[in-house]
Formats: C-alpha cells, structure tokens, sequence
C-alpha cells in the first residue's frame, strides 16, 4: 500500500510540474522588445499592442498601422520581405527604478541600425513597453 500511494505521489507530482514548474513562459524585458519588434514586423498590431502600455503606446502603435495600411500590396510586400531579415540585437540592459532601459539596435543585411531604447516596465506582473526612443547615435 506505501508502494502504491508513493507511485500516486509520484505521478502528481510529475504532472504538478509540467503544469507550474519548468520553463517560465513569462518574457523578459528583452525578449519583450524582441516579440514586439517581431509582431510589428508580420503586421501583426494584436500582439504587438498586448505587448505594450496600453495608456502609453496606442498613439504609436496606431500610427504604425496606419502607415502599413496605407501601403499597396506591392510595397507591404516588398517591406514585408525587408522586414522579415531583421534582427532584434539587445546591446544591454539597464535598471531604473521599476523600469528596464533595453538598448537595442534594428538590424538586417542591407541595414545596420542606430542605437534605440525601449523602456519596459512590469504591469500586473508581466514587462510591457511603455516608451521607445529612436535614431540615438
């Protein structure tokens, strides 16, 4: 009976794990600029919106779309394939109070980008971007 209620044990256990242990899912402030990037890259606004601040990103976000959408399906696709090279390289990583100063630089073969930062701050336990600062030499 011991054997059997040790096996039980085991088992849960085992199962407990794969379903709250192990790998975390939850991004880091770098890979959050890395996911949005991405998501902006395949037009992809949804996830890159839920990526952000929603009080401080919108505006920019929207304004993103709006130049996508107002594109021609030859050049979205040109853009698109442009895009799709492009790299998210993450220089380093700097706190600042609550919030996260991820330098970053966008990069692809025929670009290579200016510095940028994005600053990411912990919203109801999850990194969002609440500010991006281009072109920095």
């Amino acid at each position: 009976m011991i054997m059997k209620n040790t096996f039980i044990l085991a088992v849960v256990a085992l199962i407990l794990a794969g379903c709250f242990g192990g790998k975390s899912t939850e991004l880091g402030p770098g890979e959050v600029v890395q996911e949005y990037y991405k998501a902006i890259c395949s037009g992809d606004f949804g996830k890159a919106a839920s990526l952000c601040d929603t009080i401080c990103m919108t505006g920019h976000i929207e304004e993103v779309r709006n130049v996508w959408e107002q594109q021609d399906s030859t050049i979205t696709a040109i853009i698109a394939d442009i895009l799709s090279e492009t790299e998210v390289e993450i220089t380093d990583i700097q706190k600042d109070g609550d919030n996260r100063n991820v330098f970053y630089k966008l990069a692809n073969p025929s670009y290579e980008g200016k510095e940028e930062i994005a600053v990411v701050g912990n919203e109801e336990g999850e990194w969002k971007i609440k500010s991006i600062i281009t072109g920095r030499q």
